[in-house]
């Protein structure tokens, strides 16, 4: 190994002798002072031009790993507060016999039971339900109230523009799980 950097060391040697050791005879005293200057100003900018790109390279992953860590954070508290949340909080299981009376009296207790409705059980663990005229906005908030109380699927949503501004013909149907 040493051997190596020996003969290394003699080449380059070798190579300063043969080239530049006349080139640098040749110049000036002036030229050789400017030289040895910008010699001297690549020594000291040469280790700035390496470590500036470096350095903001490095606070850049720095600052990227702090926000990844604190995401990170985030999503494991938020997941332990998701996890437990009391039940009273997470929407209630129906069964389609109980949901047919709960949707009924929500319906009576809202501001739709001025419409007419018609709800029935279909087959399985599914209710429908229709209304010949209906305003649209305030059903459909009624709808996401009843989302988040009750554990229901929406498998379907059909409505149809009407007559009279404001109200829509809508039928809905319901799915249930099992209880």
């Amino acid at each position: 190994m040493k051997s190596h950097f020996k003969r290394v060391a003699l080449e380059a040697k070798a190579l300063i002798d043969a080239k530049w050791l006349p080139y640098w005879k040749g110049l000036t005293e002036r030229e050789q002072k400017l030289m040895w200057g910008l010699l001297g100003a690549m020594a000291l900018f040469l280790p700035y031009l390496i470590h500036l790109p470096l350095s903001h390279a490095i606070t850049e992953q720095t600052r990227a790993l702090h926000e990844k860590k604190a995401t990170l954070a985030w999503m494991q508290a938020s997941n332990k507060t998701w996890q437990s949340a009391p039940d009273a909080d997470k929407p209630k299981q129906l069964g389609v016999t109980e949901a047919l009376s709960v949707i009924s009296h929500a319906l009576d207790a809202s501001s739709m039971h001025a419409f007419a409705y018609e709800l029935t059980q279909l087959e399985g663990n599914t209710l429908q339900l229709s209304f010949e005229k209906v305003p649209y906005q305030p059903f459909l908030d009624w709808l996401f109230k009843m989302e988040s109380k009750y554990n229901f699927n929406i498998q379907s949503l059909r409505a149809e523009k009407t007559e009279t501004t404001g109200l829509s013909r809508l039928q809905v149907v319901f799915g249930f799980d099992a209880s």
